[in-house]
């Protein structure tokens, strides 16, 4: 049937499309559906390629369909238009990639908003409030934990928390003012301010906003509403002072893949709550900075923050679905893998690697014929 239509589709110099293009288009998504590569589904189209026809009725399948095949769609076309150069009624490709990503985090945005904590009783418990956590290194199973894999395959990880030099890099304050009003602060490149409303708190979703992160952490945390108008000076009478939040990331550089920018909001989402005296668990602590990232526009995973905010060696796994719940297992490792451990690093890499806290791990990752192998 297929291999029918693309000749007719071939020929349409002598052949009446108005029949064949709603079948060609429909082929594709079938193909698109079915799981097939983006590339091969192209195919269908031949050398004449996407039509604007096509383009047309493409676009209006993708903005009726669910969310599996209506980021395929809107990526498989954008891919198309940027490696053919075409542009249809002045559409670039980067629109449909805008569409693609932005339907991702829509949907996890709308999941997360839903279990966004209320204020209307928060009141200030603490004076100050200071958060220090690990870093993270990756030991398998990374990128399964980003959307849009983990929320249509799920996701598993394996991953550690460590000191670097002896201490926790990530650094959070949080403290309670006199003035009605929020300090931010950002130590490691030096900057600071001062807020004296709610929108401006509210306008956070730029990632390059030097407190982008400072911003979402209060809304996360339901200090601020998402979008609806508030008084801030209201709001921090009620809770009994102003905020001061400043972050500092000690010793790691930019890019360091340690996963330093979701622990920091996970540091920022675990000191608030505890300035407010609200009791949170970890997998609670876990579902605001995933919120909190949608909040700042920066999408990610979700390995990052669990590995910086629970100790030790875990395998974190999650199930299908927009919602990810997150299963953590701490992983054990006894005394003779602890020596093998030894002997396998430097001085320098054991202490970063163990001293953190009690974390295992299970000892067929370290067994000697492993290490035989590795020399």
């Amino acid at each position: 049937m297929i291999g029918i239509i693309m000749r007719l589709y071939k020929a349409a110099e002598v052949v009446d499309m108005s029949g064949v293009v709603p079948l060609l288009a429909k082929c594709f998504i079938r193909k698109l559906e079915q799981g097939m590569y983006y590339a091969d589904a192209l195919k269908i189209f031949g050398k004449r390629g996407i039509s604007k026809e096509i383009f047309k009725l493409l676009i209006e399948d993708a903005e009726e369909a669910g969310f599996s095949l209506k980021i395929r769609i809107y990526h498989a076309v954008s891919c198309y238009m940027k490696k053919t150069r075409t542009i249809y009624d002045d559409l670039h490709y980067d629109a449909l990639e805008n569409d693609c990503f932005g339907t991702i985090q829509e949907a996890i945005y709308e999941e997360a908003e839903k279990k966004l904590p209320d204020s209307a009783g928060y009141r200030i418990v603490k004076d100050q409030v200071d958060i220090a956590l690990p870093v993270r290194v990756n030991w398998g199973g990374g990128w399964t934990d980003t959307p849009p894999h983990c929320n249509e395959k799920g996701g598993v990880v394996l991953n550690a928390a460590m000191k670097l030099r002896g201490i926790y890099p990530v650094q959070i304050t949080v403290k309670r003012l006199d003035e009605l009003h929020v300090e931010f602060e950002s130590k490691d490149i030096g900057v600071y301010t001062t807020v004296d409303s709610a929108a401006e708190i509210q306008d956070c979703h730029n990632p390059y906003d030097s407190f982008a992160l400072h911003k979402a952490a209060l809304i996360a945390c339901g200090i601020i509403p998402v979008k609806e108008e508030a008084d801030l000076q209201e709001i921090l009478k009620r809770m009994g002072g102003g905020i001061y939040l400043s972050t500092q990331v000690y010793g790691v550089p930019k890019g360091s893949g340690l996963g330093t920018s979701s622990i920091l909001s996970g540091a920022c989402v675990k000191g608030i709550f505890e300035f407010l005296g609200q009791e949170r668990t970890d997998a609670e602590i876990y579902d605001v900075v995933l919120g909190m990232e949608q909040i700042m526009s920066t999408g990610g995973g979700w390995q990052d923050q669990v590995g910086g905010l629970t100790e030790g060696i875990k395998l974190i796994s999650t199930k299908p679905g927009i919602a990810q719940n997150l299963v953590v297992e701490k992983i054990e490792m006894p005394e003779e893998g602890k020596k093998e451990l030894k002997e396998a690093l430097s001085a320098e890499e054991y202490e970063m690697v163990t001293a953190t806290s009690e974390f295992k791990i299970k000892w067929f990752f370290f067994g000697k014929d492993h290490a035989k192998e590795s020399d």
